[in-house]
């Protein structure tokens, strides 16, 4: 089941994808006059974790009304608790599965460079993403950051969405410091500086 949810938004983009497509929008729409139900596939699609997410409401506003003594109390109160842990491991699911397609589509945005860096890690968190200035000296770039859980990157952007890897600092080998007065430079809020140097690339 958890499975099931975590896969939802996948397939509502293919299934968007399909409307695109006469013959499928067709037979859709056959099957939906031929159907006591006039649900389309997105409901049934979502509606069973949308249902899941309600039980637990009903079940607490059945305990409301029923005493501990009676028969039904204690089998109701269980099934009640399963159901609320069986959401927080869906949810935690989906999450997860929500946060590796972000890393994944920035991992595909970044074409072939000299720096042979993998963003995908299973305990890699996606945190930020912005556009920033990067000061070298006297020199001033734009670039496209990326806040992780563990490593900073940042990028310079090219047509058609791509990206090229400028940088990559894990946390731990980064002292930050903000809000500094840096001569012609303005709107300075943070300077970063790599204290040691790090294993999957240099700046």
């Amino acid at each position: 089941y958890g499975q099931f949810c975590t896969q939802q938004e996948d397939v509502l983009y293919r299934l968007e994808l399909l409307n695109k497509n006469k013959d499928f929008r067709s037979l859709v729409q056959k099957c939906k006059l031929s159907s006591r139900t006039k649900l389309g596939i997105e409901d049934y699609i979502s509606k069973p974790f949308q249902r899941l997410l309600k039980y637990p409401l009903l079940l607490r506003e059945m305990l409301k009304y029923t005493t501990q003594t009676h028969p039904d109390y204690e089998g109701t109160s269980k099934a009640m608790k399963a159901l609320e842990n069986a959401i927080r491991v869906i949810n935690s699911s989906v999450t997860h599965s929500e946060n590796m397609r972000k890393v994944l589509a920035i991992q595909s945005q970044i074409v072939a460079t000299t720096k042979d860096v993998s963003l995908v890690h299973p305990s890699r968190k996606f945190v930020k993403e912005g556009i920033l200035r990067k000061v070298t000296g006297t020199d001033t770039q734009s670039v496209k950051g990326f806040l992780f859980s563990d490593v900073f990157v940042w990028c310079r952007e090219k047509a058609g969405s791509k990206l090229v890897l400028r940088g990559y600092v894990p946390l731990l080998k980064m002292e930050i410091q903000d809000e500094l007065d840096i001569p012609n430079v303005a709107d300075c809020l943070i300077k970063l500086t790599k204290v040691e140097k790090g294993l999957l690339g240099q700046h």
